[in-house]
């Protein structure tokens, strides 16, 4: 329980719009999927788009 109202009062105190912790998540997936582009699949509403994974080297 002790620990529970350590991490309230961290969290009444926390200034921004996300948590440190899903920060963290978000900036490491971010880097991760850097790479990946969405390509049109072709329907008519424009919803669907597939994803491929282009890494250029060197270029």
């Amino acid at each position: 329980m002790r620990m529970m109202a350590k991490n309230k009062v961290k969290l009444d105190n926390h200034v921004g719009i996300l948590l440190p912790v899903i920060k963290s998540i978000l900036e490491k997936m971010r880097t991760e999927f850097k790479h990946w582009h969405p390509i049109w699949a072709g329907d008519i509403g424009y919803e669907k788009f597939e994803t491929s994974l282009q890494l250029c080297y060197g270029i």
